[in-house]
């Protein structure tokens, strides 16, 4: 008999013990969206390796032990990057310190840009995308280009 997804995530009795009866050490470290996240992942998983008369039809023991694991695995990972996190400027050795006073007012304006007309800004700069684009894209949608573009020019 092949066990689905389905047959996990309909039995709410299932789902409920599971989160009911964590570890106290992984409520306090995971927020209920990551429990959530993993829990999902531990089924499907299941999924495919339960074998419910190896178990008697009781999947709670089998799950547990795999949601526990998967559960665990996260907050070694979620430890790991929290230990090892950098800028990625500094990881590379990438800082850019303007020297000219029109580099810093270069910066400070596209620094003021969102990131969404960065990158549209940075495809144009490119030749990926032409002015008519610009004006096209959504993004653009109550903005003078013509503004944009020439303080840009001005600035460089």
């Amino acid at each position: 008999m092949s066990v689905t997804v389905e047959y996990f995530c309909s039995d709410k009795k299932l789902i409920n013990k599971l989160i009911k009866y964590l570890p106290h050490y992984i409520k306090s470290q995971l927020s209920k969206d990551e429990i959530v996240s993993d829990l999902n992942i531990t089924l499907c998983n299941c999924a495919v390796g339960f074998n419910p008369e190896a178990c008697n039809g009781n999947a709670f023991p089998y799950v547990r032990r795999a949601f526990i694991n998967n559960l665990n695995k996260t907050l070694r990972d979620k430890q790991f990057f929290a230990e090892s996190e950098a800028p990625l400027e500094a990881a590379y050795g990438m800082t850019y310190t303007p020297e000219e006073p029109e580099e810093h007012e270069l910066m400070a304006y596209i620094s003021s840009l969102p990131d969404v007309l960065l990158e549209s800004l940075t495809e144009f700069a490119l030749g990926k995308k032409n002015k008519q684009e610009l004006i096209d894209s959504p993004c653009f949608a109550r903005m003078d280009i013509d503004r944009i573009l020439d303080k840009l020019d001005q600035l460089v």
